[in-house]
């Protein structure tokens, strides 16, 4: 009688080819656990209880140059209007913290209000700082 493999065990690497492998595996793992960025520093306005405010606004402050927020064409002064479709005005600062906070490759959804009233959209991906 012969025993024949399972299809996915037909494709596990080779003895041989493990430690290359499990190399590749470790170091996607990594990156993809790695915090991310989007070169921009945000200025909130917040009022209420201090461990969880309420947020009244947020606004861009400054852009990095040749980041992913400079890459959308954001400016300094503008402000957020949603975060991955939840409204900003109005939300719990401990609602929006996760929404900001992504790893490398994460994507990030904003609607934006420009200082001359002109409202548009940015889709912005996560990086690796750079610092």
């Amino acid at each position: 009688m012969r025993i024949q493999k399972e299809p996915w065990l037909r494709r596990w690497p080779a003895p041989t080819q493990l430690p290359t492998f499990l190399l590749f595996l470790t170091s996607t793992l990594a990156l993809a656990a790695t915090p991310g960025v989007f070169g921009m520093s945000l200025t909130v306005k917040a009022g209420g209880w201090f461990l969880n405010p309420t947020i009244e606004s947020l606004t861009i402050d400054a852009v990095t140059p040749g980041s992913p927020a400079a890459q959308a064409h954001l400016a300094a002064g503008d402000e957020v209007i949603e975060l991955d479709g939840h409204p900003v005005a109005g939300a719990k600062a401990n609602d929006l913290k996760p929404l900001l906070h992504k790893t490398v490759g994460e994507r990030l959804s904003l609607r934006l209000k420009r200082k001359s009233g002109e409202v548009y959209s940015a889709i912005l991906v996560a990086v690796p700082n750079r610092e």
